[in-house]
């Protein structure tokens, strides 16, 4: 049976409530069909904001899925009384869901109780499996060995998007020789990605990003390409005509920008057709990352720890910050809801170098982490952020001054040059075909 995430419906409280419970107790009874054992290996894994469930599924069985926050249970019964009961049950309202399911939605800190139960042809409910509880929690603190690449090449570059294939989501990695990989799918479950090798591009990729519903790789040279799908690429052409590497990748959604080397910054509304910036102050270093924060500000950072911003992606300024020791900085990312944070990671005095604001415009350095460079960050949502680095270096931070080591990390020890988080997990890629990720 294929996987399935589908999103959580709420059961409805009061009378509503009891309606469906005397239709999920009687489960649909009368169709000539019978019950079925409860399902044997039923487990359930927590993630943030989520928790996916899986057990050994039977050719024919129909399965129900019963869950609900804070409170346990012992039968169907039970749970339709509960506050925040939730069933799914397939298309149709009684087609069943697959193994491993992924209930979205959750709240982390909360403990939610999980039970299964099956039928067969639309039959009585069976028995519920023992009733298993979990408590989401952020992602980011946990770190596993992600899935390998074949040829091992390095990697630089990795995000989250919708291929025009099949429609699904899949991850992309790029890295050098101008290979493309692409994921099998976007985590169904909780184990590590598969990729597959489908495109080489030529030189090195260095970033890509998935907006504008494509793909958009820049490399070497000032390559740029796009494409819908990863088996199929288009070269992009620039204006200036220069052939400065491009480095960094960042979108408002309307707008790409790309910087790169020598202070050179591109902006595209399409991925195809790059127009350089109208003003950009003059001896702007090699730049390496760019992001974009919500509040309207465009953050581009390079050698000798330079920060730009820009409110319009056209016109740069140079932001006025006291930063002793710090080398360069390699990567920077948003996170939270307003008012949006930033993080800026590289090279330190003595380790991995951090730079934060609250607004963009006023930075603040803090202690280097670690005893390594660290190459790229990524921001979630909820204002946590992580960081990866040389010799696998990464650093989990639930604001903007808590930095530290993952609680558990069995990622390889090896330098990672990107993490991207989607689908409230992070994935990161680097050398030797090298990869890790955190649900």
């Amino acid at each position: 049976m294929l996987p399935s995430r589908f999103r959580l419906s709420r059961a409805a409280s009061g009378a509503v409530a009891s309606l469906l419970a005397a239709a999920l107790v009687s489960a649909c009874g009368g169709g000539g069909g019978s019950s079925a054992g409860a399902p044997a290996n039923f487990r359930v894994v927590e993630g943030d904001g989520q928790a996916t469930v899986s057990w050994t599924a039977e050719g024919g069985v129909q399965y129900w899925l019963f869950y609900a926050p804070s409170v346990s249970f012992a039968s169907v019964k039970e749970w339709s009384k509960l506050t925040g009961a939730v069933s799914k049950v397939g298309y149709g309202n009684d087609k069943g869901i697959g193994s491993p399911y992924i209930a979205t939605g959750l709240t982390n800190g909360t403990p939610y109780y999980f039970a299964v139960n099956g039928r067969n042809d639309g039959g009585d409910g069976g028995p519920l499996t023992a009733v298993l509880s979990v408590t989401p929690r952020p992602s980011g603190n946990a770190w596993k060995t992600g899935g390998s690449f074949a040829g091992a090449p390095t990697l630089r570059g990795v995000t989250l998007g919708t291929d025009s294939s099949d429609n699904s989501a899949r991850y992309l990695a790029v890295g050098d020789g101008g290979i493309v990989f692409r994921s099998t799918d976007a985590y169904p479950s909780t184990d590590p990605l598969t990729w597959e090798a489908k495109a080489t591009l030529g030189g090195q990729l260095n970033a890509v990003i998935y907006t504008l519903g494509k793909y958009i790789a820049v490399g070497t040279a000032g390559k740029a390409w796009y494409a819908t799908t990863a088996d199929s690429w288009s070269a992009g052409s620039a204006s200036d005509a220069r052939t400065d590497g491009l480095n960094a990748l960042a979108s408002n959604g309307g707008t790409v920008v790309a910087v790169g080397d020598n202070g050179r910054i591109l902006t595209s509304t399409d991925g195809q057709s790059w127009s350089p910036a109208g003003s950009i102050p003059a001896g702007t270093p090699n730049l390496y990352g760019v992001a974009y924060s919500p509040s309207g500000l465009w953050v581009a950072v390079g050698a000798g720890c330079k920060i730009l911003t820009s409110t319009d992606a056209t016109t740069w300024t140079t932001v006025a910050a006291s930063l002793p020791g710090c080398v360069d900085l390699r990567g920077v990312s948003v996170s939270g809801s307003s008012p949006y944070t930033l993080a800026a990671v590289g090279t330190g005095a003595t380790g991995g170098a951090l730079v934060t604001s609250s607004d963009g415009t006023t930075w603040t350095q803090q202690a280097d982490l670690g005893s390594t460079p660290l190459y790229a960050v990524a921001g979630s949502y909820d204002g946590r952020f992580t960081a990866v680095g040389g010799g696998g270096a990464i650093f989990f931070a639930d604001s903007l001054t808590s930095w530290a080591p993952p609680a558990t990390n069995t990622a390889p020890a090896q330098t990672m040059y990107s993490v991207t988080r989607g689908n409230a997990t992070y994935t990161s890629v680097g050398v030797g075909g090298s990869s890790g990720y955190a649900y």
